[in-house]
């Protein structure tokens, strides 16, 4: 059995497919759902060159997205730095640049707030906009 958090996940779909993983309000989503969605997601990613060890940042809200998102860059071996949505200006520009991310999947109204700080960021070449 494999005891990576993807695989874990994989394993589950597998097992029980139908079963609720993930309620937010009013929609559940399956196992096989998420496992689904997060397959695509972390091909989606890897297209913009997210590797395994090589982190990537998540700026939205609590949403499925983040959830998702977070779970595809675990099956794709890249650590996650979740960030405020709160951070603005240097605080962001910092926490970007400390975590080495160089993707960072960010939710649109938050997307003002990384422009501000585009010169001071040293490592982030790619943004994903939900």
């Amino acid at each position: 059995m494999t005891r990576t958090l993807g695989g874990v996940l994989e394993n589950r779909a597998d097992d029980v497919p139908d079963e609720v993983f993930l309620r937010f309000g009013e929609s559940d989503l399956t196992f096989s759902m998420v496992d689904e969605a997060c397959n695509r997601v972390a091909r989606g990613l890897s297209r913009v060159g997210v590797r395994a060890g090589e982190p990537a940042a998540i700026m939205l809200p609590n949403c499925r997205e983040y959830v998702i998102s977070w779970l595809a860059l675990a099956k794709l071996g890249a650590p996650v730095a979740g960030l405020n949505n709160t951070a603005r200006g240097q605080a962001l520009a910092d926490i970007i640049n400390l975590t080495g991310s160089r993707v960072l999947i960010v939710d649109a109204p938050f997307l003002d707030a990384v422009d501000e700080v585009a010169d001071l960021l040293t490592t982030l070449s790619t943004v994903v906009v939900r």
